[in-house]
């Protein structure tokens, strides 16, 4: 059986076989499979997505997994000031700030809700 690897570990174990040097032909040859078995891998597991950097009318827990989508980039610009309604409890009486918080601070998000899919992201900015 296979190792599963984490698509940043596939990524590096790639660039690790292709820098490798082979002894003989064999070892070229096994590493090229390997090369190609992890390409193929990472291809696979990476659905692919729409960049969005820039967010506007965003809720808190939009932004959370917006994070997620975006390897913990985002920004929240916008002329108005809509964002802080949203975030100072415009859907709810309690404020929302903890999102924003954390990415200030860069720390980690975990978000595990009922019904909802688990996000996390390291050091979100």
């Amino acid at each position: 059986m296979a190792a599963t690897y984490e698509p940043f570990d596939l990524d590096r174990r790639l660039r690790e076989l292709n820098g490798n040097g082979a002894e003989d032909s064999h070892d070229l040859d096994e590493l090229e499979l390997q090369a190609e078995a992890l390409a193929r891998e990472l291809a696979s597991d990476r659905p692919p997505r729409v960049t969005q950097i820039v967010a506007d009318d965003v809720t808190a827990e939009k932004l959370a997994g917006l994070l997620a989508d975006q390897d913990g980039a985002a920004a929240v610009m916008s002329p108005e000031g809509g964002f802080f309604g949203n975030i100072g409890g415009r859907y709810g009486d309690i404020p929302s700030l903890e999102t924003m918080l954390k990415g200030h601070a860069c720390d980690d998000i975990r978000v595990n809700r009922q019904g909802r899919v688990g996000e996390m992201v390291p050091r979100p900015a």
